[in-house]
């Protein structure tokens, strides 16, 4: 039989202390793995753009210019981050100065993407603008476009 001198101890002490600082290096790289990561902030702004159709809450056909039918829609979209949730925005769809249709909608959660449409018939020719407005009348964001009916 063989004789256990304290050697043989020492060097079993020492690969168990080394197993349990793997297993601990281990555990700390699975809890920072399982930290969440820290969300970056969300840009502010709102975003807008005009097109010709929303499809899962998503503007189709968007551009700067159109050159439509008459009885065309074309869509304001939005998409609302200035504003506190349960908050109302007003958008305006702008001819010059003059707002040619407006529609008040409400904001549940921030941020939130918002549509409203005008339909564009002969004389409605010209650069219109979209301007989407807080509760408190101040402007969110805006877009300018060019609209030609054939």
């Amino acid at each position: 039989m063989h004789r256990i001198t304290r050697n043989h101890w020492m060097i079993c002490f020492l690969l168990v202390l080394i197993g349990c600082l793997g297993i601990g290096q281990c555990l700390a790289a699975a809890t920072q793995a399982a930290t969440p990561a820290k969300k970056a902030p969300l840009s502010s702004g709102t975003e807008v753009r005009a097109g010709l159709g929303v499809e899962n809450l998503d503007l189709t056909g968007a551009a700067e210019s159109f050159e439509i039918a008459p009885d065309t829609k074309i869509y304001a979209w939005a998409k609302v981050r200035d504003v506190a949730a349960g908050s109302n925005v007003t958008v305006a769809f702008k001819k010059g100065d003059k707002v040619a249709y407006s529609k008040e909608i409400a904001v549940p959660s921030v941020p939130y993407r918002i549509y409203a449409y005008k339909t564009f018939r002969k004389g409605d020719e010209g650069d219109w603008n979209l301007v989407v407005s807080g509760p408190d009348g101040k402007e969110l964001g805006s877009m300018a476009f060019k609209v030609s009916v054939k």
